[in-house]
């Protein structure tokens, strides 16, 4: 089933115009010395090492250039960007009550973006802590792709210690949800060094049918939903179950997850967004929760796209 959509502009995709590997650095090597026969003999190993160790790679080498065109745009200003968001990035602070205590915590973060095409689901953006020093910087994700032209001067309402902005557009809240990290020789976020290899637009699929997140892992087979409308998900291969879910924003790009809350939740590089049937229509007579949070509040938002009273 598919939850119908009732603002085209929201549901444009991204289209892509062409697929890319990156390279596997495996480090420096070790120089291969003695006759020509030798050294022939160390470029055959070597050659045959490199194949070995890419298909061992645990994550597709699969770009997501088709569903993310400008990924590797941005990618290759991620250092620039990183310079400009540390002279640019808007201050933000307010004092956060855990669990509704009386006792409060002063939050102080910082967010900047850079641009993207109006019709575009994500953007380049990033973070920073209270002292200035960088906290997420890569991919955002934005159910809403016209408030990314209001992504630097809409008022902020909420910056979240994964990097999360909620800003407040046209009187409302939208969520940038921080879905992939970028990793170069000077972007160096908490994810830096992670065994997680999806970073760089890289397809966060694995060859182990695991989808590798920031987040947290998830299992997601998508081969019933086109006929029945199910989802097989779960935190574990053998932990997966069937599940009715419905999409917002879809489009004919192939759905991968780069974002997974409890598996109630997906947000899909094609730009869309599956959501638990058992949820929707329900979270939308439910109160938005005090500390806006990205997932509870992306399901809000759904609420108020489609209209539902």
């Amino acid at each position: 089933m598919v939850a119908e959509n009732r603002n085209p502009m929201w549901c444009q995709a991204d289209q892509g115009l062409s697929a890319s590997c990156p390279k596997v650095r495996i480090g420096q090597q070790d120089r291969l010395a003695g006759s020509k026969g030798d050294s022939a003999a160390g470029i055959l190993f070597l050659s045959s090492f490199l194949v070995l160790l890419q298909m061992a790679q645990t994550v597709s080498a699969a770009g997501l250039e088709n569903a993310i065109p400008n990924c590797p745009v941005w990618l290759m200003q991620a250092d620039d960007f990183l310079a400009d968001c540390q002279v640019r990035a808007r201050y933000f602070t307010r004092t956060f009550y855990p669990s509704g205590g009386s006792r409060g915590e002063k939050e102080e973060n910082s967010a900047w973006f850079a641009s993207a095409p109006s019709d575009s689901h994500f953007v380049m953006g990033c973070t920073l802590r209270f002292d200035r020093m960088l906290s997420f910087l890569g991919l955002y994700y934005t159910a809403e792709p016209p408030a990314i032209v209001q992504a630097n001067t809409a008022p902020i309402l909420g910056i979240g210690f994964d990097g999360d902005v909620v800003l407040s557009i046209d009187g409302h809240p939208v969520t940038f949800t921080a879905v992939q990290p970028f990793d170069t020789p000077k972007v160096k976020t908490k994810w830096s060094g992670s065994l997680e290899p999806a970073v760089n637009c890289r397809s966060p699929l694995g060859q182990d049918g695991r989808y590798h997140l920031i987040r947290g892992d998830t299992f997601a087979d998508f081969s019933r939903f086109d006929r029945e409308g199910i989802v097989v998900a779960g935190d574990f291969a053998s932990t997966k179950v069937a599940a009715k879910f419905l999409e917002f924003y879809p489009s004919t790009l192939p759905r991968e997850v780069i974002y997974s809350w409890f598996n109630t939740v997906l947000v899909t590089t094609s730009g869309s967004v599956l959501v638990r049937e058992q949820s929707f229509p329900r979270v939308c007579h439910e109160g938005v929760p005090e500390r806006i949070a990205n997932s509870p509040l992306l399901l809000h938002q759904m609420c108020r796209n489609q209209q539902v009273r």
